[in-house]
C-alpha cells in the first residue's frame, strides 16, 4: 500500500475551506488531523465475564494503539484529495507461548501471501525482531520473554506466557517515546471500575423545562449517529476489540484477525480503518444540531459545548467546543470550568465514563439532566443500555436528541421565549 492514501478525491471548496478552518490549526491541545484509539483487553477476576478468566493462570492480555495522520493533498486536476499521509498501529499479545506460536505462524504466512518482503539489512543481533516491508510500510514483529514495564510494576504472569508484539507504521515513521508510554500509561491504572447507580427521576416529558435553562450541554455520540456516523462500537468491529453480539473480549488468534488482516488485505483493511474519519469530517448538521445553535443565540446554551466527540459538527454551526475524550484513567476528565450562569448540565447520548464532569457539576449546584433513550435497536428489537452514573434527584428524559430537543422546542415556542419565525429558518 502506498501513501498518501487518497480516501476522498476532488473535495469541493466548501470542504477545503472546513479543513483549513478547523483541521490546519490544531484546536487547543487537539490536532484534529490525528485519528487515535487505544483499547486494552485483560484476564482478569473483574473482567471474567468478558475475557473468559478462570483462575490465577488466566492472565491473557491484548493492547491496540493506533494513530492515523490525514491531510489534504494536490491531485493533478489541481484540486484537493483527503488522504491517509501517516499511519502507527501497534498491537500487544502477551500470552502462553503455544497461542504466540499460532499467531506469529498465522501472520507470517499473510505477510508472504500479501507480498511483504523480509528486510534483510535489518541487525538484530538477538534473533527476536522481524521486519517486513512493502510499499509505504513497515511491520515488525518483536519477541519478548518478558515486559520492561511489567518488570517495573512487578508484574508476574505463568511461565509458559511469552509476549509478541506488532508494530505497523509508514516508511519514516518515528514512534515519540511519549506515544509508546501511553498504552501503558493507561494499562498501569488498573481496569475502570463502574460507577454505582443511584435512584434517577425517569420522566416522559419536560413540562418543568424552564428551570433547566440556562444550561450548558455535554454531548454524546447519539447526536452524531443521528448523523449517520458510525457509533464508536463500529471501531470494536474493524479493530476485532469485542464480540458485541456475545459481549465477550476478542482474545486469542482464532477470532483475532486484526494482525493478519493488515499483513494479507493491507489496503482494503486500511480503507475500512479510514471509514469513522471520513464519515465525521463529511458529515454535517442536523435538525437537532441545528436547534441546538438556535437556543445558544437564544442564550439559553451558555459556555462550550462539552464534547465527546470528534466529528466537529458544532464547529461546523460556529459553536464553541471543549474536547473531553480521553484515555489515561488519571487524566480522563480535563478540569471544567462551568459557565457561571448555567443552572445545569445536560447529558445528551453520552455513555462514557465522564462521571468526575457530573460530579464537578453537581457540586456546583447544577441540576443534571440526562436526554438518551437508554438503548438501542437491532434488527428491530430494542436493546436496553442503561446510563451508568446517573445519582439521587438527576433527571433522564428518555428520548433521542433530536426528540428531546424538539420537544423542549415546542414548550419554549408556547411560552413564546422562541418565535415561530426563528423555527422556521431552522432548516434554511
Amino acid at each position: 500500500m502506498k501513501l498518501p492514501l487518497m480516501i476522498s478525491e476532488n473535495l469541493d471548496k466548501i470542504s477545503e475551506e472546513h479543513w483549513k478552518k478547523y483541521y490546519d490549526l490544531p484546536q487547543g491541545e487537539w490536532n484534529r488531523k490525528i485519528e487515535e484509539g487505544l483499547w486494552r483487553r485483560t484476564q482478569e477476576f473483574n473482567t471474567r465475564r468478558q475475557s473468559g478468566w478462570k483462575n490465577l493462570d488466566d492472565k491473557r492480555r491484548r493492547m491496540i494503539h493506533y494513530l492515523h495522520t490525514y491531510d489534504l493533498v494536490n491531485n493533478e486536476l489541481g484540486t484537493k484529495d483527503l488522504a491517509l499521509i501517516e499511519t502507527y498501529v501497534w498491537i500487544h499479545l502477551c500470552f502462553p507461548s503455544s497461542e504466540i506460536n499460532e499467531y506469529s505462524n498465522n501472520i507470517r504466512e499473510a505477510l508472504i501471501k500479501g507480498d511483504w518482503l523480509k528486510d534483510l539489512d535489518y541487525i538484530d543481533e538477538k534473533g527476536s525482531h522481524e521486519v517486513y516491508l512493502k510499499d509505504s510500510l513497515n511491520y515488525k514483529l518483536s519477541f519478548l520473554d518478558s515486559h520492561p514495564e511489567d518488570i517495573k510494576q512487578n508484574r508476574i504472569y505463568p511461565e509458559d506466557y511469552c509476549i509478541l508484539e506488532l508494530t505497523i507504521t509508514s516508511s519514516n515513521f518515528k514512534v515519540p517515546s511519549e506515544i509508546q508510554k501511553k498504552p501503558w500509561d493507561v494499562f498501569n491504572k488498573g481496569q475502570r471500575k463502574r460507577d454505582f447507580r443511584g435512584k434517577p427521576i425517569i420522566v416522559d416529558d419536560l413540562k418543568d423545562v424552564l428551570d433547566y435553562f440556562p444550561a450548558q450541554v455535554e454531548l454524546g455520540c447519539g447526536p452524531s449517529i443521528e448523523a449517520g456516523i458510525p457509533a464508536l462500537n463500529f471501531l470494536h468491529d474493524v479493530y476485532y476489540v469485542t464480540d458485541k453480539k456475545e459481549n465477550k473480549f476478542i482474545l486469542g488468534a482464532k477470532e483475532d484477525k486484526l494482525a493478519y488482516d493488515i499483513a494479507l488485505n493491507t489496503e482494503n483493511i486500511y480503507k475500512l480503518f479510514t471509514t469513522m474519519y471520513k464519515s465525521c469530517f463529511f458529515a454535517e448538521p442536523t435538525r437537532f444540531h441545528k436547534i441546538l445553535k438556535l437556543f445558544t443565540d437564544k442564550n439559553l446554551i451558555v459556555g462550550p459545548i462539552i464534547t465527546n466527540n470528534f466529528d466537529g459538527l458544532p464547529l461546523k454551526l460556529g459553536l464553541e467546543e471543549n474536547y473531553v475524550r480521553r484515555y489515561e484513567e488519571q487524566h480522563i476528565i480535563p478540569e471544567i470550568n462551568f459557565h457561571p450562569e448555567a443552572k445545569s448540565l445536560i447529558v445528551i447520548g453520552s455513555h462514557a465514563d465522564r462521571r468526575k464532569i457530573h460530579a464537578a457539576a453537581r457540586n456546583s449546584g447544577k441540576k443534571l439532566l440526562y436526554i438518551d433513550p437508554e438503548g438501542y435497536f437491532i434488527n428491530d428489537i430494542f436493546k436496553e443500555y442503561q446510563l451508568e452514573d446517573p445519582q439521587d434527584g438527576d433527571i433522564i428524559f428518555k428520548e433521542t436528541s433530536v426528540n428531546a430537543f424538539d420537544k423542549i422546542l415546542e414548550k419554549l415556542v408556547s411560552e413564546k421565549i422562541i418565535n415561530d419565525e426563528e423555527v422556521a429558518n431552522l432548516m434554511k
